[in-house]
């Protein structure tokens, strides 16, 4: 009975104009109606990943997931975009993605043999009587008007979009009079943060939650990739390959946030799985009392999951992949993951640690860094020591065949927090086969930490504001494959 009063409940908010009283000078109709649906959706998806997790418990014989508890105390920003409490946290949805979804949440079950037999009934009876609205499929153009309403941070909006329009072909034009914004974004103080994935509306503003909590420089740029069209990293349909989901540690009636749909035909253009994503959410999400609920499948990427400092290489490619194929009449040959930069033409933008027109050169070392900073260990192992108030980028190679050992001696990176780190004082290492992909960071101490590479090649990158930094490694060639 619970379950058809939430089908019922559910098909009605679809099939119907809500009329949701507004405040003056507020959201906009569509905007509020969105809201509510997307409340009222979650309870139908929590169902779903309820009876999915009695069927994943029963099949493994009730397996005890791994508890192992986040010291982090302070989650903040993600935290507030947990808390906001729409689809995956902070997503707003509207009446045809939540048909779309309710189809894959359906299909979902039903492939893993889930008995969903009265949900479905319900949902099928109610399409009968009723016709629902297509969204159209709308892309954003390059030149995107924006207005920051008040109390939200004008210079962090400012500095998020003049950062994405630098390093894409956006041209984001401010306008600092309400009424004259008639298309693009508008940024407001809403309910803690959410937005639309894509662009939804036409010919009217489309509105971005930056509310208490939510007035900083990832959350912003996180809320805004949504809007342009990024959903969350793991979201992905490859998520499999890259996490493993703690469901047990999730917090009671916060599960469906993990539920695996597709909402736009997911953008990858074969970008890889980030982990440092400023999409990505960290190891601790909806867990109890701050539990691991994604645990990365790679050895020591637990701290770059929690890193919100920005959009990741990947983020930006992933949107000039998207929106910029005009940009230029002919795309460069860029080899190493580079992409042709949108705003010159004449070269490639190159993931850190590459350079040259084509980024198919090692980048030479850096002011105040060792004279070489490319080390072929295939006959001999190399002891690395950096310390100090710099930025270092090493290469280090071996035989096309082989892969490399990675010996941690120490490593002392401060400030530090327990469970991520900060990217201007920490290590961050390279080891899988994709150098574009964020690599490990570490910080605080550490030593004795050991592992292999996926490949033959690994990039070691010193970040360091502080003098006494330091770190200490040896690589050599693994004897084993």
């Amino acid at each position: 009975m619970i379950i058809k009063n939430i089908i019922f409940l559910l098909i009605f908010l679809i099939a119907v104009t809500i009329s949701v009283p507004l405040k003056e000078n507020s959201i906009s109709q569509d905007e509020a109606n969105d809201l509510t649906l997307t409340k009222e959706l979650i309870q139908f998806f929590e169902e779903i990943m309820q009876r999915l997790m009695r069927h994943y418990n029963s099949k493994y014989n009730n397996i005890n997931y791994k508890t192992s508890k986040n010291s982090n105390n302070d989650n903040s920003p993600i935290k507030v975009i947990e808390d906001s409490g729409y689809f995956q946290g902070d997503i707003v949805l509207t009446p045809a993605q939540s048909e779309r979804l309710v189809d894959q949440a359906i299909q979902q079950a039903e492939i893993n043999n889930v008995d969903v037999s009265d949900i479905v009934s319900e949902v099928n009876k109610k399409r009968r009587k009723r016709k629902i609205k297509v969204d159209k499929y709308l892309e954003w153009s390059t030149k995107i008007p924006y207005f920051v309403d008040t109390g939200v941070s004008s210079l962090i909006v400012d500095v998020a979009l003049k950062v994405l329009g630098n390093k894409t072909c956006f041209n984001f034009n401010k306008v600092s009079v309400k009424s004259d914004l008639k298309e693009g974004l508008r940024y407001y103080s809403g309910n803690k943060c959410h937005s639309h994935v894509g662009r939804i509306y036409e010919f009217t503003p489309q509105d971005i939650s930056i509310g208490k909590g939510c007035n900083l420089y990832g959350t912003v740029m996180h809320e805004t990739l949504h809007s342009l069209g990024l959903e969350h990293e793991q979201s992905r349909a490859d998520r499999d390959n890259y996490i493993e989901l703690l469901l047990n540690n999730v917090e009671k009636g916060r599960e469906h946030n993990f539920i695996k749909v597709d909402m736009n035909n997911y953008l990858t253009y074969e970008v890889g799985y980030d982990f440092g994503s400023v999409m990505q959410y960290p190891t601790s999400a909806f867990g109890v009392d701050n539990k691991t609920t994604i645990m990365p499948l790679f050895p020591y990427y637990a701290k770059t999951m929690s890193m919100k400092e920005g959009p990741s290489f990947l983020d930006i490619k992933l949107l000039v992949l998207h929106y910029c194929k005009k940009s230029c009449e002919e795309q460069l040959p860029c080899k190493n993951g580079g992409y042709t930069h949108p705003r010159d033409c004449t070269r490639c933008v190159c993931v850190k640690g590459y350079a040259g027109k084509l980024c198919s050169e090692y980048e030479k070392p850096r002011q105040g860094c060792d004279g070489n900073n490319v080390f072929d260990v295939s006959k001999e192992k190399k002891e690395l020591i950096v310390e100090g108030k710099k930025k270092c980028i090493y290469h280090i190679l071996t035989s096309k065949d082989k892969k490399i050992r990675i010996n941690i001696k120490l490593l002392s990176y401060e400030p530090s927090k327990p469970y991520t780190c900060e990217k201007r004082n920490s290590l961050e290492i390279k080891y899988l086969n994709d150098k574009t992909q964020t690599g490990a960071f570490f910080c605080g101490s550490e030593a004795g930490v050991k592992f292999k590479s996926r490949n033959n090649h690994v990039i070691i990158y010193h970040r360091s504001s502080n003098q006494t930094n330091k770190m200490r490694i040896v690589f050599k060639t693994a004897l084993d494959k």
